[in-house]
């Protein structure tokens, strides 16, 4: 049971199953909320790799539309940038 002091000075005892005291650190910290914040953070990381994947895809498709010949083309203008 750990004592947390709220807003206006109520006081309640909540059950942390798990907790680890942290050196440095003047509170318990609870393992369950930070499995929590990480599960979140995988959560957007997954987002993000899904968005970019996407972007990928669609540059490619952009990509792939471009004749030989337009190819060609870009190239002679690469070379002569």
């Amino acid at each position: 049971m750990v004592k947390e002091e709220g807003r206006w000075g109520n006081v309640t005892m909540k059950k942390v199953d798990n907790y680890k005291y942290y050196k440095g650190h003047s509170e318990w910290v609870s393992c369950k909320r930070m499995a929590q914040h990480a599960m979140v953070l995988e959560k957007r990381i997954a987002q993000l790799t899904e968005s970019q994947n996407n972007s990928l895809r669609t540059i490619n498709i952009a990509w792939s539309k471009f004749s030989e010949k337009d190819i060609s083309g870009l190239n002679q203008l690469k070379t002569m940038a």
